[in-house]
């Protein structure tokens, strides 16, 4: 077996080649906005743009869209999306209003909670955005309906001026359409004098200068943050004459640090470029006698895993990560290089307007735009055709349209949002409460579980087994969560057979265990503990021994009714060797055992039984001590040694 440095020389090697440096920079960001008036008879058109947009956020006002329609059927798994459709019963309206924040799904976003503390004809929709590593600007995005008097129209500027994003002085975007239809600097109506207060009073600047064809402003930009506006070429929907579709440029100042080496947490292995050969002698070579004498198979795992990986660095070169864009699936090659092409001519277009320039850009939009419309009906199609012989294309086509996981990131329940998984689940369980019946709890009344009366058969698990498991894999360079190819595990099955068909036992065993002590917890609280829910926690609240305490005690126990003769066995008894105390010795073990070279030797049940007394009952006394007394001390020396 190859020698591996150590941890704290690792240790060393990061420290050494992690050095950074505070820079300041700056980050430049796209946000869309428009009035579309309304979304219902548009969505394909809208879905079709999107597609061939690279906005950073989308702010949309008088949307009309109600809960019929899925913000998935918009923005697909690109955008975040966060929506506050009108609410048609209590402002008495039958259609109308809504308000839309769509955020790049590789930001960071989250909607901010506020009171409905104003009319409900007024649509008001707060998103916290993360901008860099250590940036969060808050996008407000606002509809007042031209009907609002006067009245209620400062008596909503005055809730804004309460608003907590604004009294932190923290970095805002507000934006939509306020339908001050006089608004100016010098305006001397309630609605502009309201508007003028407002922006006095946060320290806002109305950046939007661009007038319908009235000459008024209608959409207004107030911020903290300095923003070039320009009326948007591409409008995502047919542009209303009244409201110009914006495109808003803002650059957002924070601090980066910049490495003068490669971050190697940030590198992955070119499995392209590997020394098959050598690396699969080494594999063969290995001694996998290594791994840790333990039955917490999390240890296990990661163990297994270091020195796999050190086999890996020395025989397969480590690379940067390489971040490719993610377009859906039915963007084909000339698609994405046409999106390409359009980009840099809208630059071209953006710095030095000219007519000739705007006809490049136009028709290499109009085809695009075609080439997006085609493929996707194609793959729609194909996907159609295709669902009796491959289902799972047609379930990851459903997926990719709804861009979410089995557990919501966000559920709004009795006016709150609840973001964390068991929040989430707390709030389903409540929901739903009402069509279960309460479960009298007699399962869980007492804490003291006899947990040896419960007889649990498992189907035993060979190499054989795991080889099979292995050779069912893909040959396939896409590496999992854990970073190693398909095919380099279906190559290597039967080198990794021995230390892997031992997990897969213990993780049977303990998966039985998970799911009785979450049982227990659901039957007394009426919640089901969410996934990754501590498993120790669990354990002490129901007083039930780990896995392996009790293999310890269990293992003891018999050991002390075979060397008592509670239990007549000559044949086990014999092979039990005692080891006799010499003077110049410091070795306190009852029992003699030989160096364990094997794996086979060392899980033996009387070399495990022999071991396990002289690891955790150096206190004990065998002959003399009670069983009761030998089973309290192990029990607290295993709890101990397994926290």
């Amino acid at each position: 077996m190859s020698s591996f440095s150590s941890d704290s020389e690792s240790a060393a090697y990061d420290q050494m080649n992690c050095q950074h440096v505070s820079t300041s920079t700056a980050s430049n960001f796209n946000l869309y906005y428009q009035n579309v008036r309304g979304l219902n008879t548009k969505i394909n058109t809208f879905f079709g743009n999107v597609c061939d947009c690279e906005f950073d956020i989308v702010c949309l006002t008088e949307t009309g869209l109600s809960s019929s329609v899925k913000s998935d059927e918009l923005f697909g798994s690109g955008y975040s999306v966060f929506r506050r459709d009108r609410s048609f019963k209590e402002c008495g309206l039958s259609r109308g209003g809504g308000v839309l924040i769509a955020t790049k799904s590789t930001l960071s976003s989250s909607v901010v909670s506020i009171p409905q503390q104003y009319d409900y004809s007024i649509d008001l929709l707060a998103v916290k955005v993360k901008l860099g590593p250590n940036k969060i600007i808050v996008i407000l995005t606002i509809y007042i309906p031209p009907s609002v008097n006067c009245d209620t129209y400062e008596k909503f500027i005055e809730f804004l001026c309460t608003l907590n994003c604004l009294l932190d002085n923290k970095e805002c975007v507000i934006i939509g359409d306020f339908n001050s239809t006089y608004f100016s600097v010098n305006g001397t109506d309630r609605k502009s004098s309201s508007l003028q207060n407002f922006s006095s009073f946060a320290n806002l600047t109305q950046y939007n200068c661009i007038t319908n064809q009235d000459g008024r402003l209608l959409d207004l930009i107030f911020s903290n943050i300095e923003c070039n506006v320009y009326e948007d070429p591409l409008p995502m929907v047919r542009v209303d004459p009244y409201h110009p579709p914006l495109n808003v440029h803002f650059a957002i100042k924070h601090t980066r640090f910049k490495n003068f080496k490669s971050n190697q947490s940030e590198w992955q292995f070119n499995y392209r470029k590997g020394n098959y050969i050598n690396l699969y002698q080494h594999l063969c070579e290995f001694d996998w006698n290594v791994l840790p004498d333990t039955y917490d198979v999390n240890v296990m795992c990661d163990k297994f895993y270091y020195y796999l990986k050190e086999i890996f660095r020395l025989h397969i070169p480590l690379g940067p990560r390489k971040y490719s864009k993610r377009y859906p699936p039915w963007f084909s090659l000339d698609i994405i290089k046409m999106l390409k092409a359009k980009g840099k001519a809208y630059e071209r277009y953006r710095k030095s307007p000219q007519r000739e320039l705007y006809v490049e850009f136009q028709t290499l939009r109009s085809e695009t735009k075609k080439l997006i419309s085609a493929s996707h009906k194609a793959y729609v199609h194909m996907i159609q055709n295709q669902i009796h012989e491959d289902p799972a294309k047609f379930w990851a086509f459903v997926n990719l349209q709804r861009g979410k996981s089995r557990i919501p990131g966000v559920v709004n329940y009795n006016e709150s949002s609840h973001c964390t998984p068991t929040a989430v689940l707390n709030a389903f369980a409540s929901f739903f409460a009402s069509v279960f019946t309460d479960s009298d709890n007699t399962f869980c009344a007492s804490s003291s579980i006899n947990i040896q009366s419960l007889n649990v058969s498992l189907p035993l698990i060979t190499n054989e087994d795991v080889v099979a498991a292995c050779k069912k894999l893909k040959s396939k360079f896409t590496a999992g969560v854990d970073g190693i190819p398909a095919f380099l595990v279906k190559d290597c099955a039967v080198l990794f057979a021995t230390p892997l068909t031992h997990q897969c036992h213990k993780m049977s065993l303990e998966k039985i265990q998970r799911r009785l002590l979450k049982y227990l917890a659901f039957k007394n609280d009426n919640i089901y503990p969410p996934r990754k829910f501590p498993e120790n926690r669990l354990l002490e609240r129901f007083s039930i021994p780990a896995l392996e305490i009790r293999r310890n005690i269990l293992a003891v126990s018999f050991l002390y009714k075979v060397v008592n003769g509670y239990i007549d066995t000559p044949e086990i008894l014999e092979v039990i060797k005692f080891r006799v105390p010499q003077l110049q010795l410091r070795s306190t073990d009852t029992f003699y055992l030989p160096t364990a070279r094997t794996k086979l030797l060392k899980k033996s049940p009387i070399y495990l039984m022999c071991s396990t007394f002289n690891k955790y009952g150096k206190s004990c006394d065998i002959f003399y001590d009670s069983q009761r007394c030998i089973r309290s001390i192990i029990c607290l020396k295993s709890m101990a040694n397994f926290q």
